[in-house]
């Protein structure tokens, strides 16, 4: 099967990329206390830490972590093991939902932004969030 383009490459129009420094560590949590169907937040050195909720077959305790940080925080993070991951999560968040059990391997990647170089050109337009993107 080929690759379809997105459209915005289909169209021709061109992106700018900018790196972010800062990449992002990601994984599944399960919490001790329930997120309620709402995501939290918080800044660790201006760097955020979100709790984002999931239901995993009616259980309201899990969430997708994403953490913005510096790549060599990035690195340990990733490669601490899930339990010492789980600690230093739960300290970093402050205990807002309790402990928090890792439940997957903890990947990085790099945050980059880009952005389209212009967003109309005859019949074509990109709206909403299609001119801007960050891609992790």
């Amino acid at each position: 099967m080929v690759p379809i383009p997105p459209l915005r490459e289909m169209a021709g129009i061109e992106v700018a990329s900018d790196d972010m420094h800062q990449h992002a560590v990601v994984t599944t949590v399960r919490c001790e206390k329930p997120h309620g169907s709402a995501a939290r937040q918080a800044f660790i050195d201006g760097r955020p830490l979100a709790f984002l909720p999931l239901t995993v077959e009616g259980d309201d305790h899990y969430c997708s972590i994403v953490w913005s940080t510096t790549a060599k925080h990035a690195t340990e993070l990733s490669e601490l093991p899930r339990e010492a991951l789980g600690q230093a999560l739960g300290e970093a968040f402050g205990h807002r939902l309790g402990d928090v059990t890792v439940c997957d391997k903890a990947h990085r990647f790099p945050l980059v932004q880009r952005h389209a170089r212009h967003y109309v050109q005859p019949h074509f337009a990109l709206v909403g969030t299609l001119p801007t993107a960050f891609i992790h």
